[in-house]
C-alpha cells in the first residue's frame, strides 16, 4: 500500500493545492483540477480491484478514463485560449471526435480488457499539440514575464509527460518482447518521475494563479477571464 501511495504523491500535492486555493481559480485550473480529482479516484478503484479481486482485469477502467482525461485536458487547453486567439473550438473539437474514433476501434479491435496502448498515445499525440499551441501562444504573448505565468507551468509539465511517455506506449509491446521485466520496470519509474513532474508544476501553477488573483493583475493567457 505504501508504494501506491507514493507513485500517488505527485497529485495529491496538486489536489490539496487546488483545494486551498479551488475558489480562486479560473475556469481552465478547474478543469485541470478536475482531472486531478478523477485520476485519482480512478487509481484508487483500480488497486481496490486489483486488491479485492486478484486475477481480475482492471485494464478495463483504465480503458474507460482514457477519453475522460483527453476531453478534460483539452477543453482545458481551449479555455485559456479561447478569448486570446482568433481560433475555432473546431480544431479541438474534431481532434477530440479523431482520438474517440481510434480508441472505439481499438476496442472493438482488442477487447475492453485489454489496455489501449494505442489510444493512450493518440490521446498523449492530442493533449501535446494543444498545449505546445498554448505554451506557443504564452510566449510570444508574455516573453519577458513567462516564469510568472501560471499555465506556462502547467504546459510545461503536460509537455514533458506526453512528450516522453508516447514513444513508451506507442512501444510497449515491442519493449516487451526485447526486454526483461526488470528493464521495463525501470521505463515505468521514469513514467512516475515524468508524472510527479507534471503534477507539482501543476499545483504551481495553481499557487501562482491564487497569488496573481490577490493582486488582481493577471497576466495574458493567465485563464479565460
Amino acid at each position: 500500500m505504501s508504494k501506491f501511495f507514493i507513485d500517488l504523491c505527485g497529485p495529491f500535492v496538486a489536489l490539496i493545492i487546488g483545494l486551498i486555493f479551488f475558489k480562486k481559480l479560473d475556469f481552465p485550473f478547474r478543469l485541470l483540477f478536475a482531472q486531478i480529482v478523477i485520476a485519482i479516484a480512478i487509481e484508487f478503484i483500480g488497486y481496490e480491484i486489483k486488491k479485492q479481486l486478484p486475477g481480475k482485469h482492471n485494464a478495463w477502467l483504465y480503458n474507460l478514463y482514457i477519453p475522460i482525461d483527453c476531453g478534460l485536458l483539452i477543453w482545458a487547453a481551449y479555455a485559456f485560449i479561447k478569448e486570446k486567439v482568433k481560433i475555432k473550438s473546431g480544431y479541438f473539437v474534431l481532434s477530440y471526435l479523431g482520438f474517440i474514433c481510434i480508441w472505439l476501434y481499438g476496442l472493438i479491435q482488442s477487447g475492453i480488457n485489454a489496455f489501449a496502448f494505442i489510444a493512450v498515445s493518440i490521446d498523449g499525440i492530442v493533449v501535446l499539440t494543444a498545449y505546445l499551441f498554448v505554451l506557443y501562444y504564452s510566449i510570444i504573448s508574455n516573453a519577458q514575464k513567462l516564469i510568472k505565468l501560471p499555465v506556462f507551468w502547467a504546459c510545461i509539465g503536460l509537455i514533458l509527460y506526453y512528450g516522453c511517455s508516447i514513444p513508451f506506449f506507442a512501444t510497449h509491446r515491442y519493449l516487451e518482447t526485447v526486454l526483461t521485466n526488470a528493464e521495463n520496470q525501470k521505463l515505468f519509474y521514469i513514467l512516475f518521475i515524468l508524472n510527479y513532474i507534471r503534477y507539482f508544476l501543476t499545483a504551481l501553477a495553481f499557487f501562482l494563479h491564487y497569488k496573481q488573483s490577490k493582486t488582481g493583475k493577471f497576466l495574458l493567457t493567465n485563464a479565460s477571464r
